[in-house]
């Protein structure tokens, strides 16, 4: 979430060369909001590429690329590695705006949601 609120991507195989992709599906927690990350994803990408909802062919396009409706995800493969991409992107942003290393979840998620709503208050594609 947080790569896609940032709208920040990074190639995951820089940080490490085993790194683990987006899931094959979406975790239990979030399969019932499948279709808003789904979304952002979208919002995301056509921002990137500087393609406006009112540019209905390379919309389309695009929309193509990223999504498979047979698929678990209702991702392509080009999607999921976007996917992937936002997400070690968001781990990027994470990393740069912490302080220091958290050593209890709880500060962790406190802090994680801070920085999260910061960077949603922040986004022109979330207001």
């Amino acid at each position: 979430m947080l790569g896609l609120a940032t709208e920040k991507c990074s190639d995951p195989t820089t940080r490490c060369k085993e790194h683990r992709d987006f899931r094959d599906e979406f975790v239990s927690d979030y399969k019932p909001h499948q279709n808003l990350i789904i979304g952002l994803l979208i919002r995301a990408e056509l921002s990137k590429f500087g393609i406006s909802l009112d540019e209905k062919e390379d919309t389309k396009k695009h929309l193509i690329k990223l999504i498979d409706p047979s698929s678990i995800t209702n991702l392509t493969n080009e999607g999921i590695d976007s996917m992937n991409a936002y997400a070690s992107g968001g781990f990027d942003y994470l990393t740069e705006n912490f302080d220091s290393k958290p050593y209890h979840v709880e500060e962790f998620l406190i802090s994680y949601v801070k920085l999260l709503q910061k960077a949603v208050d922040g986004s022109k594609l979330w207001s």
